[in-house]
């Protein structure tokens, strides 16, 4: 009787904190957002974790959601889950991988050909490798700053055209609070100088390529100011997905931490939601959210508008559109 009445208690206690923490985290106001009925929403990595969340969210509202996915037999799957819930839904796999330019136009290019217009991108799709393993892109390029960063770089500017005449359009970008930890060196862009780990809170590489989306959505913020696209960084916080693998040895412990304190990818979605579809932050194009709410400047890294510019340069460069123009 006695374990019975702990083990209740743990039970209770256990869904009180995590109703706290839900409280404190937020989530999509639906009755205050755009309507997403036909609506075309293209998401980055799509099959799983907070794509996956954000792909059967926009297919509940009516959207058209395009799943860019690297692997199609996961982005199938990923559509036929999502149906078992929503019960129908325009969901339309694609294949991109964003650790390959020569992809990511394919993708641009198959995209244009289906769609004349895209209303929402959300450049969702990360990795989170160790430096010390020094995986590259198929050009060469650090594998954390080339897809988190690079390859979505390359994408948003080659759908521009796409969310221009779809505008009001938005693009939304998740970063990480591990921004926080990040430095964009020109000297050493990719990090090679940097000690490798797979802790992502430790993981420098993976903090660079972070710091680089909130960079980079700043300018393009000020890039596309008096289009009517709208740019977004949204910070999902800590959220249990398929990103960080950890040993077996701690696996089981790992796992009851993120259970508590970690949000769940539907969780962890919300905010990419209120960015996507909020009409609160409407004209608030640039800025920064986590918990569903604007994540005030003085509160994280001040942005210094010419390393942002000199990052959109130097980016222009590695990705060949210089060459483009």
């Amino acid at each position: 009787m006695e374990f019975l009445y702990i083990a209740t208690l743990a039970v209770v206690g256990f869904w009180a904190f995590r109703s706290i923490l839900r409280k404190f985290w937020g989530t999509a106001d639906r009755g205050n957002e755009e309507d997403a009925t036909n609506k075309v929403v293209v998401i980055t990595g799509a099959n799983s974790g907070i794509g996956k969340a954000t792909a059967l969210e926009m297919a509940e509202r009516g959207a058209i959601v395009v799943m860019a996915c690297k692997d199609m037999d996961e982005a199938n799957a990923a559509i036929i889950n999502i149906r078992k819930t929503t019960g129908t839904g325009r969901l339309i796999p694609m294949k991109i991988d964003l650790a390959s330019l020569d992809s990511v136009r394919q993708f641009a290019s198959d995209l244009s050909k289906k769609f004349d217009k895209v209303d929402i991108l959300i450049n969702n799709a990360g990795v989170l490798v160790s430096g010390k393993l020094q995986q590259k892109t198929q050009e060469g390029f650090e594998i954390n700053f080339g897809v988190n960063h690079l390859g979505h770089f390359l994408l948003t500017n080659l759908l521009l055209d796409s969310l221009k005449k779809a505008a009001p359009s938005r693009i939304v970008t998740v970063s990480s609070d591990v921004h926080l930890k990040g430095l964009i060196d020109f000297k050493d862009l990719m990090g090679e100088n940097q000690r490798g780990t797979r802790n992502p809170i430790k993981n420098k590489h993976y903090a660079n390529s972070k710091l680089a989306n909130v960079l980079f959505s700043f300018e393009l913020a000020r890039k596309l100011w008096g289009t009517n696209v709208q740019t977004y960084c949204a910070s999902t916080g800590l959220v249990k997905t398929k990103i960080v693998k950890i040993p077996f040895p701690w696996r089981i412990f790992s796992s009851l931490i993120q259970r508590i304190f970690f949000k769940t990818p539907q969780e962890g979605c919300q905010t990419v939601l209120h960015c996507a579809l909020s009409k609160q932050c409407r004209y608030e194009t640039g800025e920064m959210y986590q918990h569903c709410r604007k994540w005030l400047p003085e509160d994280r890294i001040p942005i210094r508008r010419e390393v942002a510019s000199r990052l959109w340069t130097v980016s222009e460069e590695l990705v060949g559109l210089k060459k483009d123009k």
